[in-house]
């Protein structure tokens, strides 16, 4: 701060000038405390000296005016260095710097919006949470911890956007069909168009296939990329793009740059995958892209250590308070001395992350804090009630 006001002065100067309005009513309150003491130890203190029949000049006089100036001074004091305690907090209040999770304030916008993505539920309230954001989504849940019924089919039934979904998991007989070459043989639509028009497209490989069919799959992924990116149109929804079973498609440099480069061409894109282990498997030291560029992480039914310390981390740690108690005995007295001490844990450690209830999931959202939210199940939850055929 002072070499920044020797540099430039006039601005060191402006600020002085400018701060009591800055913080006017910081200002007001510590003018309104001043006056009140110094009419109540000053004044009030002189008419009593003056019922006494002490006056001006007297000895009692003059430490009355030392005992209201350093009354005063001690008001100063205290405002001046409130805000340092403040800032390191206490047994109630929060530390500053410390990790939470989100309130209910915080949850609120998810909470209130009528469009977006599905993301969760809140845990108190009930309410749907939606994202609405342009950024790209990254999911992390293993396999039969619902995120088939709790984030791809939701969002298939209610997302009023184009869709591209793409899955490695269900058996399909058409593929073993030799009118498969007649099927590759001509198109009646270019991906392109899914900008224009609400249109779902699906991309559906069984797993035993994958070794054979990989490539058509790959291959039509990014096709669709590279249409979208010579598409100058820029629908007021980006396409979705749901990449079940992400890490079956292997290596993908067009998906890659999209993770950084395709949010501004109207492309979104949202990748699930089992762990990090198959991100790092498949993308290496580049598999951080990933996340850095996802606006929102979902996270549940986390089994495996590191991808626990991985969610730990990014949780970050909380400071606990609290208070200590010592006793000391020797010949002349004994005496208690309490203690208050700060220390830092993990928010959540990996042990807690993967203990977390099967119905609960982690949200984390660019720019906020995180937010612990119910799955969701669409079978089971009211508001998709009629919006699919019952088996």
């Amino acid at each position: 701060m002072l070499r920044t006001a020797a540099h430039d002065p006039v601005w060191a100067f402006a600020s002085l000038i400018t701060l009591p309005f800055r913080i006017w009513q910081t200002v007001l309150r510590v003018l309104f405390i001043l006056i009140v003491a110094l009419f109540v130890v000053g004044m009030g203190g002189r008419f009593a000296l003056n019922d006494l029949g002490y006056g001006p000049g007297t000895i009692p006089f003059i430490a009355l005016d030392l005992v209201t100036l350093l009354v005063l001074a001690a008001i100063v004091f205290r405002v001046i260095t409130n805000p340092l305690i403040i800032h390191f907090g206490n047994m109630e209040g929060e530390t500053h710097g410390s990790a939470r999770f989100a309130t209910d304030k915080e949850m609120a916008p998810l909470a209130r919006a009528d469009t977006g993505l599905l993301i969760g539920r809140d845990a108190k309230t009930g309410k749907l949470l939606r994202y609405d954001g342009p950024a790209h989504l990254l999911t992390m849940a293993p396999t039969r911890t619902g995120k088939g019924v709790g984030t791809i089919i939701p969002n298939l039934l209610t997302a009023d956007r184009s869709v591209i979904c793409s899955a490695a998991q269900r058996h399909t007989h058409f593929l073993d069909s030799p009118r498969m070459v007649a099927v590759l043989g001509r198109s009646d639509f270019r991906f392109a168009d899914l900008k224009r028009r609400n249109v779902s497209v699906f991309l559906v490989l069984p797993p035993d296939r994958l070794s054979t069919y990989s490539r058509w799959l790959r291959l039509l992924v990014a096709q669709s990329l590279t249409d979208m990116a010579r598409d100058p149109a820029k629908p007021a929804v980006p396409v979705l793009y749901l990449l079940d079973e992400f890490a079956a498609l292997g290596h993908l440099a067009p998906v890659e740059r999209a993770m950084g480069l395709m949010a501004g061409y109207g492309v979104q894109l949202w990748p699930i995958l089992q762990d990090v282990h198959q991100l790092r498997a498949t993308y290496g030291q580049r598999a951080g892209t990933f996340l850095s560029n996802a606006g929102v992480l979902q996270v549940f039914g986390v089994n495996d250590h590191d991808s626990a310390r991985l969610v730990s981390d990014l949780l970050g740690q909380e400071t606990v308070v609290f208070q200590t108690m010592s006793r000391a005995l020797d010949a002349e007295k004994t005496g208690i001395t309490y203690g208050e001490q700060h220390t830092a844990r993990p928010l959540l450690t990996p042990d807690e992350v993967r203990n977390l209830p099967q119905n609960l999931e982690l949200l984390f959202l660019a720019g906020q804090r995180p937010v612990v939210a119910g799955e969701l199940a669409y079978y089971a939850d009211a508001e998709f009630r009629g919006l699919y055929d019952a088996p």
